[in-house]
């Protein structure tokens, strides 16, 4: 059961050898763009999301749909009557043609942004040569380009036809919220006579490229600076499209900053910042992004994508949409109306519901994170109430933003001091870290759903290590081999050999104040305690006794494998460098981790383990059928 409702009106589409596939791709984009009246839907507080897409696609014919995610307090055959209305309408009177030649545009933008990314562009030239059939991506570019009004409007109304309409609906089941039970921990101890298998030895050629690791160079020079409003600005240049990635974080937490009783004002919030500008308004505003084919989101993670020949105005239009908010009272209603219907269908979902019931056994009562929006404190909210939270949560000292491709860096300054350096905040800086937590006690909860029929079972503690500490590399690279992937001890001897889970895996999430670490596996509700039992059992050898030498060099292998490969895109550069700033690290830490992780022992991993990791106390959640 999800939290919303869902329809979906499908259809035939042209496939990828069709005279009308090119079309077909401009009529999907102009049908879900935020300028069209799919999206519309969304604008008037009608849906929460409302899109036009294709998928399943083959070389003779594919598949598309237009879907529309609505709250649970929406009927399915209202939600499907108002997507219908808007495809009648445009088959009645055809596409927009500015929005035809918009996408037109956008799509040899994209051509382009995809160039960003390692995967993104690998995958393009996969897609077009061994899918389509194509020698290049530039054949699909060539025929986009060749598309007019005309094409568009004939594949709209010779594929998405009623006739040949295909209606998908996924309605929750449960009314209303269920009941978790819970009380002390009813969980099992160690498996008496546990076989413990681990992997068998690696061969020796595999043993020594392990343990042959070594740091990998950084490819990446960030130039840090502070503009005059102490805005944060990191530049890191990349030349390889002609493509500029922003990213923007305003350091905030809603749990901490949002008055009581206003829980989910940070979503109303945001959700209103695409409604215009205090110059332009909504419409307004994505013309402007789509004259220059750039793409923006605002909010405390903002972002923008752009040609670097439209940096100058890309980055004008994120100040505008970020900093100067119009609020208007008709955004404001239909914004409050989707986040009070999504937050009725969040509150009786076995999934919050489950979240509700670990939260509340990790950490003691008044905690922020027991906060939740519920329909009363999402009715309660005020357009004053919107104005105050931003006035105190958007502020340029608790921002950084990271700007990655083919700019100069004292260029993005410039242009970030132009846009961005008027800004300022008023009053002290807030606090937004969780505070310290202790250690919480064993615990068990179930959380039923009535359509699940196998279970989902989270095992988790608050650990009292923070991000900084000295053991943050042992405890990662014991979690690595632990369980941090499918070659993990818990992957192997839990799901492999013993056939008990269908996937298990662990991890532990490092922040300034507080961590986490946890166990998650699904299983057939008879087996559970039986895998609980097994996990515990490999769980004490791994402080015992720690991680035999293959083990300890896979894990090393797999942790430092993977700094290369969150770099591999733009977006990736940016998100690991705001991680860093935000948690005060330096921005070459991943370097220092990997230098930190290679030169772990064993011994470092044992005695890591047991002073971090208590396995007589952890909070067990099953959501689904209990253990038998």
């Amino acid at each position: 059961d999800k939290p919303y409702t869902a329809v979906a009106l499908a259809y035939r589409f042209p496939g990828y050898r069709n005279k009308d596939y090119a079309a077909g791709q401009i009529l999907e984009n102009v049908l879900s763009s935020q300028r069209a009246d799919l999206f519309g839907l969304v604008a008037q507080g009608k849906a929460l999301q409302a899109s036009f897409t294709d998928f399943d696609t083959h070389p003779q014919a594919g598949s598309a749909a237009a879907f529309a995610v609505v709250p649970v307090t929406t009927k399915a055959e209202d939600a499907i009557a108002l997507v219908r209305g808007v495809l009648d309408n445009y088959r009645k009177n055809g596409v927009p043609s500015a929005l035809v030649e918009v996408e037109k545009n956008r799509a040899i933008a994209q051509a382009e942004y995809k160039a960003n990314s390692i995967e993104g562009l690998a995958f393009q030239w996969s897609q077009a040569v061994a899918v389509e059939g194509r020698s290049s991506p530039d054949e699909i570019l060539a025929a986009l380009k060749r598309v007019n009004v005309a094409d568009v409007n004939r594949v709209l109304r010779s594929y998405v036809a009623p006739a040949h309409e295909i209606v998908g609906i996924a309605a929750p089941k449960t009314p209303g919220a269920l009941a978790a039970s819970s009380g002390r921990s009813t969980a099992p101890g160690p498996e008496h006579g546990a076989t413990l298998l681990h992997h068998d030895p690696l061969p020796q050629w595999a043993l020594a490229a392990f343990r042959n690791t070594s740091v990998p160079a950084s490819t990446t020079a960030p130039v840090d600076s502070m503009l005059s409003n102490v805005i944060r600005l990191i530049v890191v240049p990349e030349h390889v499209s002609r493509t500029v990635v922003v990213s923007g974080s305003i350091d905030s937490s809603e749990a901490v900053q949002a008055p009581a009783g206003k829980d989910g004002i940070a979503d109303v919030t945001s959700g209103l910042l695409p409604f215009g500008t205090t110059t332009l308004d909504r419409i307004a505003l994505r013309s402007e992004l789509d004259n220059i084919a750039a793409e923006v989101n605002a909010g405390t993670a903002f972002s923008l994508t752009s040609l670097s020949q439209n940096f100058d105005r890309g980055v004008a239009l994120l100040a505008d949409e970020e900093l100067h908010p119009a609020f208007p009272a008709s955004g404001f209603g239909a914004v409050k109306s989707e986040e009070l219907g999504s937050v009725q269908g969040v509150v009786a979902s076995p999934e919050h519901l489950a979240q509700v019931a670990l939260n509340k056994a990790l950490y003691p009562a008044g905690d922020p994170v027991q906060r939740f929006a519920t329909p009363q404190t999402v009715s309660s909210l005020t357009p004053d109430d919107i104005k105050t939270y931003y006035s105190g949560v958007y502020r340029p000292d608790m921002t950084t933003i990271v700007v990655v491709g083919d700019v100069d860096p004292q260029r993005a300054k410039d242009t970030f001091e132009k846009y961005f350096g008027a800004w300022r905040a008023t009053g002290p800086r807030p606090v937004v870290e969780l505070p310290p937590v202790p250690n919480n006690a064993p615990a068990d909860a179930v959380v039923p759903d009535p359509q699940r029929i196998q279970s989902q079972v989270r095992l988790a503690q608050v650990a009292a290590i923070k991000r900084t500490d000295p053991d943050f590399a042992p405890l990662s690279v014991a979690n690595e081999s632990f369980g941090g992937g499918g070659s993990s001890i818990l992957f192997h001897d839990v799901r492999d050999v013993h056939g008990l889970v269908y996937g298990v895996s662990s991890q532990a999430q490092f922040e300034k104040n507080r961590s986490m670490f946890e166990v998650q596996f699904a299983s057939d509700p008879g087996k559970i305690n039986q895998a609980q039992s097994l996990i515990m059992a490999d769980l004490k050898d791994l402080s015992v006794n720690g991680l035999d030498a293959n083990e300890l060099a896979r894990g090393k292998a797999s942790l430092v494998s993977q700094i290369p490969m969150r770099v591999a895109s733009f977006a990736g550069i940016a998100r690991q460098l705001i991680r860093y700033a935000q948690l005060g690290l330096p921005l070459n830490q991943a370097t220092v981790d990997a230098r930190n992780e290679i030169n772990v022992t064993n011994d470092q991993v044992k005695s890591t383990v047991s002073k971090w990791i208590r396995p007589k106390d952890f909070v067990r959640v099953i959501l689904g059928p209990d253990a038998q």
